[in-house]
């Protein structure tokens, strides 16, 4: 009659072909058949078969301690991806992460997103030690001083720099702190000062840092 009747897939009279659900598929083709008083037509469209992810854990974590500046680093971090095909592991990217701010000092709640679903591991962002500075870095004293009246007679300090809050402490240097030092000699000493970081908040909380005093003994005539 030349008029359009519309007929639902589930007809009888219809019959559905070509659908696989087993793989993805971004174009799958779907063949529609229909069948009346004996005349058979077809027709297709086009269907997209996608895995979904419907869950996503920490599998292998990622380093969780920075220095204050740094970048996050991901290597061999991964996470357990859950699908309708099954689990498989990912590899994170940086892509994937959202939260983390190099510059802001403190814990920090990291996001993970793959496949729309969403995790989160815990990082620490510290401030760290980048140097320590002898104040004054030259002294003199007499032959045969003790160690002790050197660094008392000249005031000698140490500086410690950290890498955000900068000259962060000025603090006297004491006699377990040097090496090097002969009392009985008028050749300038080049003296090791030694400072162990003991800010448990600092990332180099227990390392050592070196700064160089020198010292040149006079023979004073008595």
């Amino acid at each position: 009659t030349g008029t359009d009747e519309v007929i639902d897939l589930t007809d009888p009279r219809v019959i559905v072909t070509g659908f696989d659900s087993s793989a993805e598929n971004t174009s799958l083709t779907i063949i529609v058949t229909f069948t009346e008083n004996g005349i058979t037509k077809q027709t297709s469209y086009k269907v997209c078969v996608t895995d979904i992810v419907t869950k996503i854990e920490l599998g292998t974590s990622p380093r969780t301690s920075y220095k204050y500046n740094e970048e996050l680093d991901l290597t061999g971090a991964t996470i357990k991806v859950t699908k309708g095909s099954g689990e498989e592991i990912v590899q994170i990217t940086e892509s994937m992460i959202t939260g983390y701010d190099k510059t802001t000092l403190g814990e920090q709640i990291v996001t993970i997103e793959y496949g729309g679903q969403q995790t989160t591991f815990k990082v620490n962002v510290k401030d760290y030690v980048t140097k320590i500075a002898v104040d004054p870095a030259m002294v003199t004293g007499t032959y045969g001083d003790t160690l002790a009246n050197i660094i008392n007679n000249n005031n000698i300090m140490y500086i410690v720099t950290y890498a955000k809050a900068g000259d962060k402490a000025v603090v006297a240097v004491s006699e377990s702190m040097v090496t090097g030092y002969n009392p009985n000699t008028l050749t300038a000493q080049n003296l090791t000062i030694t400072y162990t970081d003991s800010d448990t908040l600092s990332y180099t909380n227990g390392q050592d840092f070196t700064a160089t005093l020198i010292v040149t003994l006079q023979d004073e005539i008595s």
